[in-house]
């Protein structure tokens, strides 16, 4: 096996994937299987430096934690500032071109830990800012949400059992506006694909390629030693073989164990895999895809298509 030379950070990273769904007879839904018996699941739990990556070229890290609200980055003049409720939209979104504010109508009931048969209903009111214009516009919306199924699915990430949350947004006048399809994986605390319907047959798909928790404390020599070994297990290890690696220099273990291995329609060869990181007596879990380079490195791609092939 040639020794491959990419980034540490490349190997944290990962693509996102936009592709269609259906409205009427709701179109791109999953394969699903249903899962007898799932646990509760807690809300997701976050950290600075965390990063989530998108089939699509979407790329977000959590960048600060303050007030009860996650601060996301998602491109060096585009970031917002949410809660680590997913179902929720974010409270603050600031670009080059808008600023948009929603504010909640009133304090939530819980729907964490999530189980069968949850509902949330919310309204808001949403203020968008002009920066460029300096218009102003403002909208009242109706959010009902209910936890439906159980379900087993596969997306590029992997293989995951998720809690599917339905939701759907109206008007005051309760004129049918969006829904919204959420699929959550508690092994990972985080969503691995959401599906929006709009009118006139609008429709929108946006799938997880990878969820990299951020690995603290790791000095330099720690990192460029666990990239090897990750490299390594990639090349040669076979599917379900584990690989552990102990920070010798302190007190991380991080278990990354290769799954499904795919064939892309441009002849790019891709793994699943599942990864533990353990720090103290913290854990957390991480999944994601890695596709092998023309020199031969696996990394987490730039973008994928369905149709098409993978772009690093």
């Amino acid at each position: 096996m040639r020794r491959m030379g990419w980034r540490f950070s490349a190997l944290l990273l990962s693509g996102l994937l936009l592709g269609a769904g259906g409205c009427s007879t709701l179109e791109g839904l999953p394969q699903a299987s249903t899962v007898p018996e799932m646990a509760p699941a807690a809300e997701p739990a976050l950290a600075v430096g965390d990063r989530s990556y998108f089939t699509n070229g979407r790329r977000l890290e959590v960048t600060g934690l303050s007030g009860g609200l996650a601060e996301w980055k998602r491109s060096a003049r585009r970031h917002y500032r949410s809660t680590n409720n997913f179902l929720l939209p974010p409270a603050i979104e600031e670009s080059a071109k808008k600023r948009i504010a929603n504010t909640l109508d009133a304090p939530l009931s819980s729907i964490w830990p999530l189980t069968l048969g949850q509902e949330l209903s919310f309204s808001l009111q949403r203020v968008s800012d002009d920066r460029t214009s300096g218009e102003r516009g403002e909208s009242r919306r109706y959010w009902d949400c209910e936890v439906d199924a159980a379900q087993r699915i596969t997306v590029v990430a992997g293989r995951f059992d998720t809690y599917r949350v339905d939701c759907t947004r109206r008007t005051a006048s309760h004129k049918f506006r969006q829904r919204r399809i959420w699929f959550y994986a508690p092994d990972i605390g985080q969503p691995v694909l959401r599906l929006d319907y709009y009118r006139e047959n609008r429709r929108r798909r946006l799938e997880m390629t990878a969820f990299v928790p951020v690995l603290p404390g790791l000095s330099d020599a720690s990192s460029r030693d666990y990239l090897d070994s990750f490299q390594k297990v990639m090349e040669t290890a076979g599917s379900g073989e584990k690989m552990v690696w102990t920070d010798t220099r302190g007190d991380a273990q991080i278990t990354v164990t290769p799954l499904r291995t795919v064939r892309w329609q441009d002849g790019t060869y891709c793994r699943n895999y599942r990864q533990r990181v353990r720090i103290a007596d913290h854990a957390r879990q991480g999944a994601g895809l890695v596709c092998r380079t023309a020199d031969g490195s696996w990394r987490i791609p730039r973008s994928i298509k369905r149709q098409g092939g993978v772009r690093f």
